[in-house]
């Protein structure tokens, strides 16, 4: 898997930026890019889009995926439906989206 590499401004705002460049100037500073927690959240949006009556066709337009990739989103995230944990990340990703 390759790495993306773009400024850290670009990743985490020019303010914070700034204060790692004084806390580690000269230094390589590697950022994770939190693609499964990234993943998760996108299938959770998924979902919701789906129990509010999008096609399957409307939700991959939507997220820029195939229909087939929709539906391995929702085949990945529906066993989870009832889980409290999804509820929780739902309301968290709803807050911060």
């Amino acid at each position: 898997m390759g790495t993306t590499r773009l400024p850290v401004s670009q990743r985490i705002g020019m303010d914070d930026a700034k204060k790692l460049a004084a806390l580690y100037g000269g230094e390589l500073v590697k950022m994770p890019r939190c693609t499964k927690l990234l993943a998760l959240a996108r299938d959770i949006k998924i979902l919701q889009d789906r129990r509010a009556r999008l096609s399957g066709a409307q939700l991959a337009l939507k997220y820029g995926m195939t229909e087939r990739g929709i539906q391995k989103s929702l085949r990945r995230i529906e066993p989870h439906e009832r889980q409290p944990w999804l509820k929780d990340m739902q309301a968290s990703i709803t807050a911060v989206l």
